[in-house]
């Protein structure tokens, strides 16, 4: 019967008090277990995030063949397809001027803290890209098995300090150097071999560089170009040419031969045009010579159609918004005997910042050359017997090998920005032959010079 002692007896007794105290317990412990593996939970998926959106700011940062809106959308689809965590995160991505940011933001889901009335842990974090200006490559060589596929000769004088040179030859002896004086580059690498003497040193064993290109647009071929607008130069081998045909004024002087310099290979049109003449845009079925003086190219496309674009006997030609393009087996480019060119290439549009372009289905030939022998070489694009060209822009021979050679030959001197991409590119000049690449696309009102070398864009947030 409970009386007074019993209840002082249990009043006093302290056994299960533990039992007690654990079940009082168990609610807060198990809450505040749950909270620690949730909080870690989170800070893992915050650093998940955070790696993703920095692979994809760098990523659209340093692909500089789409627009802004493009690769505002080119970073979202990166994160997505790098990240595969538990948050619901949504995007806001900005890009402007070579920079891409972009701002991820969500909630990670508690596992067991949703019971006590919590949905989860909000994340937000940031990360931003900027294109470096610092690895611009500048001349790049795209075969991939020749010998001295990039090489440089002769007493020819090659200045491009702010700027990369590079080839992706897997050749022992891809890059060459048997100059006179050395080379000068901020840097100059190769996929396979070098050889010779460059300033810096030159590394071999570097990374391919891909063709920035290679799915550019291609100019549609029209109808010819009437030749009624041009007036024929003589047939190779006339020997009627006298003093009078000499008159760069006169827009009646016919044309002379061929250059004996390199490159005299090259198959010279029978459309021509004398001095002072103002061309329009269009396909010039068999190409064109350029014998004269203030030769003006409108802006727009010139599709050199189974003929080559020469330019001779001291010619002098401008171009500004023009892409030349060059289409058949015959389609060159020869500027010899002192012509002096200037190239402006098109600041906007599907073939921005090219001047002078192969016209190739480089994706199919892509393809094709699988398991294929090497091509045979084909016929040059020349610079040669003094020429001169200054090009603000591109000058992009994929397929195709691109020489300067010859006394005096110039290149580069006075333009703003310029590069060289070609299938092999030599450059053998006499004593003072000089070729000098700059890359301040912003002068020249272009868009950034192309391609960017490893390492293009740093994170700067």
């Amino acid at each position: 019967m409970f009386n007074k002692t019993t209840f002082t007896r249990f009043r006093k007794d302290e056994n299960g008090q533990y039992a007690i105290m654990t079940a009082i317990l168990s609610l807060p412990l198990l809450a505040a277990s749950s909270a620690v593996l949730d909080f870690t939970s989170a800070t893992s998926e915050h650093k998940a995030v955070k790696n993703a959106l920095d692979n994809a700011v760098l990523a659209a940062a340093t692909n500089n063949s789409v627009s802004n809106d493009q690769k505002e959308e080119l970073a979202r689809k990166h994160f997505r397809g790098n990240y595969s965590g538990r948050a619901d995160v949504s995007l806001d991505p900005y890009a402007k001027d070579g920079m891409v940011s972009m701002v991820a933001s969500g909630i990670v889901p508690f596992s067991v803290s949703r019971a006590f009335g919590k949905d989860g842990i909000k994340i937000k974090t940031k990360s931003a890209a900027l294109r470096s200006e610092q690895n611009i490559i500048c001349v790049l060589a795209l075969a991939e098995n020749e010998d001295e596929s990039i090489k440089f000769s002769g007493g020819l004088e090659f200045l491009a300090p702010e700027c990369s040179v590079h080839t992706n030859s897997v050749s022992h002896k891809a890059l060459m150097s048997k100059t006179d004086t050395m080379p000068i580059a901020k840097s100059f690498c190769a996929t396979g071999g070098v050889d010779g003497a460059f300033s810096p040193y030159a590394k071999g064993e570097c990374l391919l560089v891909e063709d920035p290109y290679l799915n550019t647009q291609l100019p549609e071929i029209g109808s010819c170009v009437s030749e009624l607008k041009f007036k024929k130069p003589k047939k190779k081998g006339r020997d009627d040419d006298d003093d009078d045909d000499d008159d760069d004024d006169d827009d009646s002087s016919p044309y002379g031969g061929g250059s004996s310099e390199a490159g005299s290979e090259i198959e010279e049109s029978e459309n021509g045009t004398g001095s002072y003449a103002t061309l329009l845009p269009g396909t010039y079925c068999g190409g064109l010579t350029v014998d004269g003086r203030s030769v003006t190219f409108l802006p727009g496309d010139y599709i050199m159609l189974d003929g080559a674009l020469t330019f001779k006997n001291g010619a002098q030609a401008m171009a500004d918004g023009v892409t030349f393009a060059f289409s058949g087996e015959k389609s060159r480019l020869k500027i010899e005997s002192g012509s002096n060119v200037r190239v402006k290439a098109p600041a906007s549009g599907p073939r921005k910042g090219l001047a002078f372009m192969e016209m190739a289905d480089l994706r199919k030939k892509k393809k094709d050359k699988k398991g294929k022998k090497k091509e045979k070489k084909s016929i040059a694009n020349t610079i040669s017997s003094g020429g001169r060209l200054e090009v603000l822009g591109t000058v992009y021979f994929p397929t195709q090998a691109l020489v300067v050679e010859g006394e005096g030959s110039r290149m580069g001197a006075k333009a703003p920005a310029t590069s060289f991409i070609a299938h092999t590119i030599d450059l053998d000049g006499s004593a003072g032959s000089r070729v000098q690449v700059n890359v301040n696309h912003r002068a020249a009102n272009l868009p950034p010079i192309l391609p960017r070398a490893e390492n293009g864009a740093i994170l700067i947030e």
